[in-house]
């Protein structure tokens, strides 16, 4: 992992996702873009000039009071940092920046200012985890930066779209020697005994080398069943793919 977007409104709440990211930059010797995005909430062309001036200097303004506070903090000197302000909505000018800049990971926090789930996560978070192409790590406003040591993972049974989306979490998961923990869930009781071979043969060639435990459950409601998983073995972190956006956002409403 050498590139780390992490883009900012400057709510509390991106200042906490903020603390995740210097982390996980420290630990994987990556380089830190912040990113902020600004545009007019309406266009009127007598005050394009004038109120795009303004909401620039704002946007310069608040990425360098966040570099002037994480250098003020020692644990983590030596990361580097660039600083990008862009006009224009979060999800093209983020889409832009991960093509232009290689980005490994993008680092969310999961509520704006206007605390909009879209108010559980946030209309910023929730537009680029289902627009963006890249892995995206969005943090609970809640939650307390740990060193994962169980990493949770999803699967449909399906066949794997982008396998290079699970080769990205395999390496994050060795990176910590992190436990990776399968959770499989089986609507119909009588396709058990088919789907447990096949799931366990897929899962264990993507993540070969690792420490790997499979969870089945079988449940007709997806969402039950990953939520019974997850009290059952209490993962640090929990991964899934961006086409199962709606089971993420459901997860969400625990």
């Amino acid at each position: 992992m050498n590139n780390i977007l992490f883009p900012t409104d400057f709510s509390k709440n991106a200042k906490h996702a903020l603390g995740f990211a210097l982390e996980l930059a420290k630990k994987n010797n990556a380089k830190i873009l912040l990113f902020n995005a600004y545009q007019l909430p309406y266009n009127r062309a007598d005050m394009m000039v004038s109120v795009m001036g303004i909401l620039k200097e704002d946007s310069e303004a608040g990425l360098k009071d966040t570099v002037d506070q994480i250098k003020q903090n020692p644990l983590y000197a030596g990361i580097e940092i660039e600083v990008l302000s862009r006009v224009g909505d979060v999800v093209s000018t983020v889409t832009e920046i991960v093509k232009e800049k290689e980005i490994d990971l993008i680092v969310m926090g999961t509520k704006g200012e206007s605390g909009l789930l879209e108010t559980i996560i946030g209309s910023n978070t929730s537009s680029v985890i289902k627009n963006v192409n890249c892995p995206i790590l969005a943090v609970p406003e809640k939650a307390n930066y740990v060193i994962p040591k169980k990493m949770a993972f999803a699967y449909d049974l399906k066949e794997v779209e982008n396998p290079k989306d699970l080769r990205f979490f395999g390496d994050f998961a060795r990176s910590f020697d992190a436990q990776v923990q399968i959770y499989c869930i089986i609507p119909e009781p009588e396709k058990e005994a088919m789907e447990k071979p096949e799931a366990s043969l897929r899962m264990n060639e993507f993540f070969h080398g690792l420490n790997t435990e499979i969870y089945f459950s079988v449940n007709g409601d997806i969402i039950e069943g990953i939520r019974d998983l997850i009290e059952e073995n209490d993962p640090d972190w929990m991964v899934m793919v961006a086409k199962k956006y709606r089971l993420f956002e459901s997860l969400f409403h625990t």
